[in-house]
């Protein structure tokens, strides 16, 4: 281990802390992630000035063996990270893997632990899932008891308390396919599918084959994923000149409701007032398809049709769209965490960003 030059703490009161210190998180006592004794408790038991303990632990800090955060204290720090051998995926309910819960998101979970274990079997390390729901009053328990050599990738959402004690533990982790507009968010490690890049790009492409007005049905803002494809689309309008889009409200992904919300739109307005429509995701999409073939209008000769997500329908229904990466996004990401976050867990690295390719079909015909 690191010796520890005691040169510049002439007292022996000093000297008696560093080395009790010292002591007990060589020894276990004191843990990574455990806090210290506040700088006045110590300096009251050991008779010496406040000031001194703080250049006590500035010491130990120097040495690797503690970790300062102003306003919250020291704690000790883990030992540099070995090559890691177990990730630990958490979701946050049971449910996101069932129909029962959200049938939309289901498909993204299992396509991303789909590529997350390609990534694993690749890299040799094991993977294993926990449910923050289930979890309950219990997290504190399941955090401490993760492997020394283990990282941690979260799913959609990073609860603030388990990221502190991971911290705290010096475990890696980051958080994959997260509200891209969340403050907490942007704090964390994270790797990302480019939304309002690609987006824009896809709507760039349609628009240069001639459309000049353009709608958009769905979630305008409010929603840390469909909101960044929305800006998306209006960069890409304002890119070519063209006025704002119509807007349809559509909060719900129920294609049924979008084919009601989009039959009610043209009802109330006759005469097509757009020539290309784009939804916030490929659920709206089809319900929208549905709603202007009954409505006599022929898709992409009278208004062309983009959706986003790729789910499986959108090729049995010829939808354009642009797709959500999900299984590369999972397989990158445990090479991200094993390579990049892994190497120095104390940084925030630049997120892991993947582009969402356009998938051309024949509701925009080729662009």
């Amino acid at each position: 281990m690191q010796d520890i030059s005691f040169k510049h703490h002439r007292s022996p009161a000093v000297r008696r802390l560093l080395t009790e210190l010292i002591a007990r998180i060589r020894s276990g006592a004191l843990r990574p992630g455990d806090y210290l004794p506040s700088a006045h408790a110590l300096a009251a038991h050991y008779g010496i000035g406040y000031v001194s303990v703080i250049r006590a632990y500035k010491t130990l800090s120097e040495a690797g063996l503690v970790e300062t955060v102003r306003g919250r204290g020291a704690f000790v720090r883990a030992a540099a990270p070995a090559a890691l051998t177990d990730i630990t995926v958490v979701l946050g309910s049971q449910q996101s893997l069932t129909l029962e819960g959200n049938p939309h998101t289901a498909w993204v979970f299992q396509w991303m632990l789909s590529g997350m274990n390609a990534g694993t079997l690749a890299r040799n390390v094991r993977m294993q899932l926990q449910f923050a729901d289930v979890v309950g009053e219990q997290w504190r328990a399941v955090v401490d008891a993760l492997p020394a050599e283990g990282g941690v990738l979260f799913l959609m959402s990073a609860p603030p308390a388990w990221v502190m004690r991971l911290h705290r533990r010096g475990i890696p982790y980051g958080v994959v396919l997260p509200g891209q507009y969340s403050a907490w968010d942007a704090e964390l490690p994270r790797a990302i599918a480019d939304y309002r890049g690609s987006v824009r790009a896809a709507t760039a492409a349609v628009l240069a084959r001639g459309p000049r007005r353009a709608a958009f049905l769905g979630v305008r803002d409010g929603d840390d994923h469909e909101t960044p494809r929305y800006l998306g689309f209006l960069d890409a309008l304002a890119a070519a000149g063209l006025a704002e889009p119509i807007i349809i409200p559509c909060p719900s992904i129920d294609p049924a409701v979008a084919r009601a919300t989009m039959r009610d739109y043209l009802a109330a307005h006759p005469g097509l007032s757009f020539d290309f429509l784009v939804c916030g995701n490929d659920l709206r999409a089809l319900g929208a398809l549905e709603a202007l073939a009954e409505g006599g209008l022929r898709v992409p000769d009278d208004v062309a049709v983009l959706g986003f997500d790729d789910i499986p329908a959108a090729a049995a229904a010829g939808l354009s769209t642009v797709r959500l990466p999900v299984r590369d996004l999972g397989e990158a990401s445990i090479h991200w965490l094993l390579d990049t976050v892994a190497a120095d867990p104390a940084s925030l690295p630049a997120p892991l960003t993947l582009p969402c390719p356009p998938v051309w079909r024949a509701s925009t015909a080729r662009c």
